[in-house]
C-alpha cells in the first residue's frame, strides 16, 4: 500500500549496497522504521535532501505487513541553519534522539510532530536559551505519552497544598510533587535504609516554583516560546530534572548528545 505522508528523519543509518536505515517521526504513522534506496546518483538525487538531519518532508511510503520503504521524498522545509551553530546543533541533536528512543512504534502523535517542527523553527532562530526550548518539548513529548508528573496533590499521601501543607519538594521515583510530612518520614527511611545500603529515593528541592512553570509550559504551544528564556540557574535545575525523571520513567537510557558540553 503507497501512502503519502509529512514526518522527520529521527535516525539515519548507512546500509549495504547503498540502501539506508531510516527512523522517521510521520504524520500518518508515527515513528516508524523504514528502509529506502534513495541516494544521489539514482535518478531520484534530489529526493536525498529529505533525509537530512533536521529536515521536514513529504514521503512517499510503501507499507506492507512487515515492514516500510520510502521510494520518494521531497524537502516541505529545511532549518539547516540550525548546523551552522554548535549549540543549537547540540540541542536539536538531543530532542531528535530523545524522540527516535520514546516514542513506541506506529503510534501516530500529529500535535506532537507539529511542536517538533515548531521546536525546530523557533531553536533556528533563536540566538540564545536553547534549553529552555529544549524543556518545553521535554514537557510536550511527557504530556503526549500521558507522563507529565503529578502536580497537583503529593504523590505519597494524596495531601493537596493549601497553607499548611506545601509541595516543595520533587521526587522522581515517586513521580512527582511531595509535601513536607512525606519529605521527613522519607528522611527517616534514608537513615534506616543507609544502614540496609538501600538507594535512596531521588528527590530535589528547587529554589523557582517548578509547579507553576511545568503548567505553564505545557498549556502553551512552543511556536508561542521565541522570547521565552528561563534564567540560567532555573534552566540548569530544570533540565537535570527531567533528564533524571525521563530517564527513570521512560528508560531512554544515556543520550550520545549528551556527552557534548553544550548540554546542561
Amino acid at each position: 500500500m503507497l501512502a503519502d505522508s509529512t514526518g522527520i528523519i529521527l535516525r539515519r543509518i548507512n546500509a549495504t549496497s547503498g540502501r539506508k536505515m531510516l527512523s522517521i517521526f510521520t504524520q500518518k504513522y508515527g515513528k516508524i522504521s523504514a528502509g529506502t534506496s534513495i541516494s544521489e546518483k539514482s535518478s531520484k538525487g534530489k529526493a536525498t535532501l529529505s533525509l537530512n538531519r533536521f529536515t521536514y518532508g513529504r514521503y512517499e511510503i510503501y507499507r506492507s505487513r512487515d515492514f516500510y520503504n520510502v521510494n520518494s521524498g521531497e524537502v516541505v522545509k529545511s532549518f539547516f541553519r540550525i548546523g551552522e551553530n554548535p549549540d543549537k546543533y547540540f540541542a536539536a541533536s538531543f530532542v531528535l534522539e530523545l524522540t527516535d528512543k520514546a516514542l513506541p512504534e506506529e503510534l501516530p502523535q500529529p500535535k506532537l510532530l507539529n511542536e517538533l517542527v515548531d521546536f525546530l523553527e523557533t531553536l533556528e532562530d533563536r540566538s540564545k536559551g536553547f534549553i529552555t526550548l529544549v524543556i518545553a518539548y521535554e514537557i510536550k513529548l511527557l504530556d503526549a505519552l500521558g507522563m507529565l508528573p503529578n502536580l497537583d496533590e503529593c504523590v505519597v499521601c494524596g495531601t493537596k497544598p493549601d497553607d499548611k501543607h506545601r509541595l516543595r519538594y520533587f521526587s522522581v521515583e515517586d513521580g512527582g510533587m511531595v509535601c513536607d510530612e512525606c519529605i521527613k518520614n522519607m528522611e527517616k527511611e534514608t537513615v534506616h535504609n543507609s544502614k540496609a545500603k538501600v538507594k535512596p529515593r531521588l528527590i530535589f528541592s528547587p529554589k523557582f516554583d517548578i509547579v507553576s512553570i511545568i503548567k505553564y509550559f505545557s498549556k502553551r504551544p512552543i511556536s508561542a516560546f521565541g522570547n521565552i528564556m528561563l534564567d540560567f540557574e532555573t534552566e540548569e535545575e530544570l533540565y537535570k530534572i527531567f533528564r533524571e525523571y525521563i530517564s527513570y520513567h521512560m528508560d531512554v537510557g544515556t543520550l550520545k548528545s549528551e556527552l557534548y558540553p553544550s548540554i546542561v
